[in-house]
């Protein structure tokens, strides 16, 4: 819990007197939502006490007139039936899970941002063996260029796996975030997002000569597209361009997939587009990346 509000005893009877009335905020720093919640609330107290205020004015007219009496029992007596009745049928498509003890929060976007530069990395160690000259020898072994290839990319989606697992647990644990309840369809997206970014990286590989670049370049194109993706911030608060551009981002349909699966069950076709999209971009960014590893 990140803020608390302290309502002293006789609250309501300082407001109805129109004394001074006080509520005591208890919150860990800064925090944006406690302020808007202070300001919200200090919005219904004035109502309030203007509602008291008015309705004092009001019951001292109706004194001052004589006919305070007669109004109080007609008023009494219209409120004691009720002038419709509302019938209330609850329908339910799909059952949502949902836990009290964690939620959706932006340490999962944090969580894909932070294991995009791992990986991202990981496949640059190519650059480095160039430089060293030990992919020029592993070249000229009877071992096929897709073997040794191959070899590479099993070792970092190994290692991306190991990651994801222990950030997964480290955040489960320590910020109660929540995951979804079927690890076998997150499994499954960010199976998905590794492909992706692993493709990526061998991308921004073939751009550059040395690992000192890509350690430069890795992160001038993480962080903004990142930000564009929705995980320093949500979408929707952005301008409609920057909306439509995001959904050109491998983090964007990543977090889609993982958001979905938070937010709506345990159902495989909830994810099925976002798996396909990264899928995809998977499929374009090792395509160009070997290209360019070849030239």
């Amino acid at each position: 819990m990140e803020v608390g509000y302290i309502i002293p005893k006789g609250f309501s009877k300082r407001i109805e007197t129109s004394a001074k009335a006080k509520i005591q905020v208890v919150k860990l720093g800064e925090n944006q939502s406690a302020t808007t919640i202070s300001t919200i609330m200090n919005g219904y107290i004035s109502k309030i006490r203007t509602a008291y205020i008015t309705a004092d004015t009001v019951k001292k007219q109706l004194k001052d007139g004589g006919i305070f009496d007669n109004v109080y029992t007609e008023t009494l007596a219209k409120l004691n039936k009720p002038a419709a009745t509302v019938k209330v049928e609850e329908i339910t498509k799909n059952t949502v899970r949902q836990n009290d003890k964690k939620s959706y929060s932006p340490n999962v976007g944090f969580v894909v941002m932070f294991v995009m530069f791992m990986i991202t990395f990981a496949m640059g160690a190519i650059l480095q063996e160039k430089k060293e000259g030990t992919w020029g020898r592993l070249l000229s072994t009877p071992t096929s260029p897709f073997e040794i290839l191959g070899g590479h990319f099993l070792g970092v989606f190994a290692q991306g796996y190991i990651q994801m697992f222990i950030l997964v647990v480290l955040t489960s644990i320590l910020f109660n975030t929540y995951w979804g309840n079927s690890y076998f369809l997150l499994f499954i997206v960010m199976s998905a997002f590794l492909l992706a970014v692993m493709g990526l990286g061998l991308m921004l590989s073939g751009f550059v000569r040395t690992y000192a670049q890509l350690g430069a370049l890795g992160p001038i194109v993480i962080v903004p597209t990142s930000m564009i993706s929705g995980i320093y911030w949500p979408v929707d608060i952005m301008p409609d361009f920057m909306q439509k551009l995001a959904l050109f981002m491998p983090q964007y349909w990543a977090m889609k997939g993982i958001a979905s699966l938070v937010l709506g069950g345990g159902d495989f076709t909830i994810i099925l587009m976002p798996v396909l999209i990264l899928l995809g971009f998977a499929v374009v960014f090792f395509t160009i990346g070997i290209g360019l590893l070849r030239e």
